[in-house]
């Protein structure tokens, strides 16, 4: 049986059963391979597109959180300054 060398190894693999081992191992690493790429877009799009917008959303965050705290304390002023109003007026009344 005159074989070529690839031949002999082919049916030596197949005897062996290593050729479907093979196969499967060049299946999964292709899989591997698409996975890695696939990461690799989700680590572009989170660096690119998601990472910039949240850097500005936190920034809102604290904008509008600082704002409340502004709104609340012209709130209370206001407040105490309509009580200061109304004791002066008071005042004023029982001066008279």
């Amino acid at each position: 049986m005159k074989m070529k060398p690839k031949e002999l190894l082919s049916k030596i693999e197949e005897a062996a059963g290593t050729a479907l081992y093979e196969t499967w191992r060049q299946d999964t690493l292709s899989t591997l391979e698409k996975k890695d790429l696939k990461l690799k877009e989700i680590d572009y799009i989170l660096e690119k597109e998601i990472n910039p917008n949240l850097e500005a959303i936190k920034k809102s965050k604290e904008n509008s959180m600082v704002l409340k705290d502004l709104e609340e304390d012209l709130d209370k002023y206001g407040k105490l300054t309509k009580i200061l109003e109304m004791l002066w007026l008071k005042d004023e009344i029982n001066i008279k």
